[in-house]
């Protein structure tokens, strides 16, 4: 008998807990949508949006398609740059050897392939940064 009313205090918490999340999550919705109504907000958006275009210049499909063309010609298989281990399908991205905000570019040289959690756990060192840890 006691089991039962666990299991249904149990759903009810788990079910107010999602619901509490929800409302957050709509508040900080809101609240980012009126930010960015305001003065600064707008300033912010602005500079993010042209930092994202210069970013991704001169980052084209047919650069992104020989990187991960020649890494497989160079393995015999589609192999992350930093562990040296195969990639599985769609756990691949591009990862920048020397990062941009190390004043990098995304030219061919300097892009490669990496397992999107090597990527992640690298983040703004370079290779020869990498290596050394």
């Amino acid at each position: 008998d006691n089991k039962e009313h666990i299991i249904e205090y149990a759903k009810q918490y788990y079910k107010d807990k999602k619901q509490n999340e929800l409302d957050r999550k709509e508040q900080r919705a809101k609240y980012a949508k009126q930010y960015r109504k305001t003065p600064t907000g707008r300033a912010i958006m602005s500079a993010h949006n042209h930092n994202h275009r210069t970013s991704t210049k001169d980052f084209t499909k047919t650069i992104v398609q020989r990187v991960y063309e020649d890494n497989i010609k160079k393995h015999g298989t589609l192999t992350c740059i930093l562990c040296n281990k195969p990639i599985e399908f769609s756990n691949g991205s591009v990862d920048h050897l020397t990062p941009l905000n190390r004043g990098d570019s995304n030219n061919y040289d300097n892009l490669g392939v990496a397992h999107k959690s090597c990527n992640c756990k690298k983040h703004t060192k370079t290779l020869k940064e990498w290596f050394t840890k």
